[in-house]
């Protein structure tokens, strides 16, 4: 793929998800470090787009791109000092009233959670088809179905709390 194929295919790839990106990065990081991490992912998008053999949906392959640098992410956020980290402590102690704080309230609820489970709760509300979370996270269509579940009850006990 030359330099100019892969320019159209990342622009018009980006045109379609980049709402995905910006999803996922609410999802794994705090309010201060969303927009890097959206940078991050277009950049991964940006050097795989070559990679790109067809043998899935181009959504598919993006989630992946993007999955992966999310968690590569998150890692490496775990291992800064506490000071850090700070400003995410502080801002979960606003209080919560009307609509843009019950949404920081669930991305700060699946923030907490397991990697896989994290990942597998934000496609399920990108609307991703269970066939192609279990493609992406490496596990069975029927093990989707139960974590979310299982997922769904746990995240709504804790935003009840």
């Amino acid at each position: 793929m030359n330099r100019g194929e892969q320019e159209s295919t990342f622009r018009m790839w980006i045109a379609q998800y980049q709402g995905v990106l910006v999803h996922l990065a609410r999802g794994f990081a705090n309010a201060a470090d969303q927009d890097d991490l959206v940078q991050e992912m277009l950049l991964a998008v940006w050097h795989a787009v070559p990679a790109f053999r067809s043998e899935s949906l181009p959504s598919t392959f993006i989630y992946r791109v993007a999955q992966n640098t999310a968690l590569t992410w998150h890692r490496r956020a775990k291992r800064l000092p506490a000071m850090q980290r700070l400003d995410e402590t502080e801002h979960a102690a606003a209080p919560e009233s009307g609509t843009i704080e019950r949404s920081e309230a669930l991305y700060r609820a699946i923030r907490e959670l397991p990697e896989v489970d994290r990942s597998l709760l934000l496609m399920y509300l990108d609307e991703v088809p269970y066939r192609d979370i279990a493609l992406v996270l490496g596990l069975g269509e029927s093990n989707v179905g139960v974590r979310l579940n299982r997922l769904r009850g746990r995240l709504s006990a804790t935003l009840k709390e």
